[in-house]
């Protein structure tokens, strides 16, 4: 063996002492100038392992974040759930207010217009105030084949065709005036068109006078 070679069995118990002894491995690793790059890697390694657990803290967290936002997302959808039911349910009862508010509607239009009838007879000097229907084929009324009906008094020569509401407002005129036109075309006699009402608007009223039509209201 030549002076200074190590022989195979030194090398490997050199190789022990360097896996298994920690001062060892770093006095041989100061001899070759290893030291201090081990020491950084361990640096290193123990902040690696600070991160791991810092990492997993926060995974942690994560994955309890990620059930309550489940959680509120499972809320959120209930509530929504229940907003959809709510509102429904206020659309059936607007609808069933509008249908009880229409109907007593009706029934109030139709008090009001029977307790008239009677006033314009007195007024007008007649017996009785007759309903005068027409089917209107050629929707010349309402812009479609419908039933066209008026409170009509026939007083000597004069026709009177008389709307009688409890509010009246532009589109009631304009509505009395083509039913006026209506009759003409069919009875060949152009009526006086009278609306009574206790309530008109300010933009009817001008145009019941644009017209020709008489009103009688709180206004007039």
């Amino acid at each position: 063996m030549s002076e200074g070679l190590l022989t195979k069995e030194e090398k490997e118990r050199i190789l022990r002492t360097i896996e298994t002894d920690r001062e060892f491995r770093l006095a041989i690793a100061g001899a070759i100038g290893l030291k201090e790059i081990l020491e950084r890697l361990e640096r290193i390694e123990k902040r690696l392992e600070e991160h791991d657990k810092i990492l997993a803290d926060h995974s942690k967290r994560i994955e309890e974040l990620s059930r309550a936002i489940m959680e509120q997302s499972r809320r959120i959808e209930e509530l929504s759930r229940a907003v959809i039911e709510q509102s429904r349910r206020i659309d059936n009862l607007e609808r069933s207010l509008m249908a009880l508010g229409n109907r007593w509607g009706l029934v109030s239009e139709e008090a009001f217009r029977n307790a008239m009838k009677g006033i314009v007879e007195e007024i007008l000097n007649v017996r009785k105030v007759e309903r005068w229907i027409y089917f209107d084929s050629e929707g010349y009324v309402y812009g479609h084949p419908s039933v066209v009906e008026a409170d009509l008094v026939i007083k000597g020569n004069e026709h009177i065709i008389v709307e009688i509401k409890s509010s009246v407002d532009t589109g009631d005129i304009l509505e009395l005036k083509r039913i006026g036109e209506l009759y003409e075309k069919v009875k060949g006699v152009r009526p006086t068109l009278v609306v009574i009402a206790p309530s008109i608007k300010s933009k009817a009223l001008k145009l019941a006078e644009e017209v020709g039509i008489r009103v009688y209201s709180s206004r007039t």
